[in-house]
C-alpha cells in the first residue's frame, strides 16, 4: 500500500515538474519574441498602416485590412499643370497568371490620383473651356487643402496584360481568378480615394 502511494506521489510530482518546464519554455520564447524586433521587408512608398499616405502632398487614403500592400510613385504632369500619383499593389506585382506571366508592370497602375491648383481644377471641370478633362475629373477641392483640386481615375476598360491568357481581339480570354483579384484591388483603392483626407498635424509633427 505504501509503495502504491509512493508511486502515485512520484507520478504527480513528475507531472507538476513537466508542467513547470513547459511554462518556463513558453515564457522564455515570449520574452525573446516580444523583446526582439523582427525585420520587415519594406517597399519604397508602400503603406504599412491603415492608410496609404502621400507624404509629398500631405494627404492619405484609408485602406481596408486586406489592401495594405499599396504603394505609389509620383510624376509631374506635362506642361507643369500639377502632379500625379500612380498607385500599385505589391500583391498584384507578385502575382502570375495561369500561363506563368508576371503581373508587375509600371504602365498599368491600379489608380491614378492627380493634384492641380484649385483654379486649374475649376477650368478642367468646365465643359466650355479648352482645359476640360472629362476623363481625369471631376476635380474636387477639400477643406484640408483648399488651394488644390484632386482628381482620380482608373480606366475600367484597360486591364494589365497578365490578365489575358488568350490571344488578341475575339481570342481574348481572361484569367478569371486573377481578374477578380485585380478588380478587387482597384475597387479598394477607389473606395479609399472617395475618402481622401489630410494627414493630421499630429502625424506630421511626430515623424
Amino acid at each position: 500500500m505504501l509503495r502504491t502511494n509512493q508511486y502515485g506521489l512520484s507520478r504527480r510530482i513528475l507531472v507538476i515538474v513537466a508542467g513547470l518546464v513547459l511554462l518556463l519554455v513558453f515564457a522564455a520564447a515570449s520574452f525573446l519574441v516580444g523583446g526582439k524586433k523582427i525585420p520587415i521587408l519594406q517597399k519604397s512608398n508602400q503603406s504599412s498602416s491603415q492608410y496609404l499616405t502621400i507624404t509629398e502632398w500631405g494627404v492619405r487614403l484609408p485602406l481596408s485590412q486586406g489592401n495594405r500592400d499599396m504603394y505609389y510613385t509620383v510624376f509631374n504632369i506635362q506642361g507643369g499643370v500639377g502632379q500625379g500619383v500612380r498607385i500599385y499593389s505589391k500583391d498584384i506585382d507578385d502575382a502570375t497568371n495561369s500561363n506563368g506571366k508576371s503581373c508587375k508592370n509600371a504602365n498599368y497602375p491600379l489608380f491614378v490620383l492627380t493634384r492641380v491648383s484649385a483654379g486649374r481644377g475649376q477650368q478642367m471641370n468646365t465643359t466650355s473651356l479648352p482645359d476640360y478633362d472629362g476623363y481625369g475629373g471631376p476635380f474636387k477641392t477639400y477643406s484640408f487643402q483648399t488651394n488644390y483640386a484632386f482628381g482620380g481615375v482608373h480606366d475600367d476598360n484597360i486591364a494589365a496584360p497578365c490578365i489575358n491568357i488568350g490571344g488578341t481581339g475575339d481570342a481574348y480570354k481572361a484569367d478569371a481568378s486573377l481578374a477578380a483579384k485585380y478588380k478587387a484591388k482597384i475597387d479598394a483603392i477607389r473606395t479609399g480615394y472617395y475618402h481622401i483626407e489630410g494627414v493630421p498635424t499630429s502625424d506630421k509633427t511626430s515623424k
